[in-house]
């Protein structure tokens, strides 16, 4: 997690492991409490927008394909430490 500027919102740092992240996706959030059956910790959202790093820099992008790290913003609240997330 990396903060904004007015550190009010965080960007969820991710990989991209299979598959392409558009801005707009609805995304499935399974947080580190979450079990197969039991919606405890399950979030639905929808990433509003997408960042690639290149170096300091954060450049937005509209999509992102597999093997590329990315920052996700407004999917924040759903995120602690660590989850795993698919398209929902």
């Amino acid at each position: 997690m990396y903060h904004t500027k007015d550190y009010k919102t965080f960007y969820v740092l991710g990989r991209i492991l299979s598959g392409t992240i558009k801005k707009n996706d609805r995304l499935r959030i399974m947080g580190e409490n979450y079990m197969p059956g039991d919606e405890e910790d399950l979030f639905v959202r929808n990433v509003t927008r997408l960042y690639i790093l290149q170096g300091r820099y954060r450049i937005e992008v509209g999509s992102v394909s597999a093997g590329n790290l990315v920052l996700m913003e407004g999917i924040d609240q759903a995120v602690t430490k660590t989850a795993t997330i698919t398209h929902a």
